[in-house]
């Protein structure tokens, strides 16, 4: 497995927890929390079947 794809492994799932967190505090809805998670998911995904 070569280091982007580690990283988009790592990195993925931070930034959905950033959102949750965000979301938590008050500062981010539960469809931006929707909309982060899925756009996150869509480009790490085309990124690691394509690189």
């Amino acid at each position: 497995m070569i280091q982007q794809k580690i990283g988009l492994l790592v990195i993925s799932p931070m930034i959905v927890g950033t959102a949750v967190l965000l979301m938590r505090e008050g500062a981010m809805g539960i469809k931006g929390v929707i909309a982060v998670t899925l756009a996150v998911s869509v480009v790490a995904g085309f990124l690691f079947f394509t690189l």
